[in-house]
């Protein structure tokens, strides 16, 4: 369940990575980015599309995995640092 302002963001964002454009996205703390790249990502793996998240932190890739797993996605992999 998205917020008026996440889901006019996961809109735009896979509007874009529909016609396959890159997006880079930045939002302020609290803005609940985690929910919106999620959505996106959902909504994207029907399209069989692949998406990079970049995040600054184990910390902040942890609760990606846990947001996903939440709504029953696959979790992210990460690629560096610890799992």
């Amino acid at each position: 369940p998205l917020r008026a302002n996440q889901a006019a963001m996961a809109q735009q964002i896979y509007d874009r990575m529909r016609n396959g454009s890159v997006v880079l996205a930045e939002a302020a703390t609290g803005m609940g980015k985690t929910w919106v790249v999620a959505a996106v990502t959902a909504a994207l793996r029907e399209s069989r599309r692949s998406v990079t998240i970049a995040v600054p932190s184990v910390a902040v890739m942890t609760q990606f995995v846990h947001t996903f797993r939440h709504l029953g996605l696959p979790a992210p992999a990460p690629l560096l640092g610890r799992q």
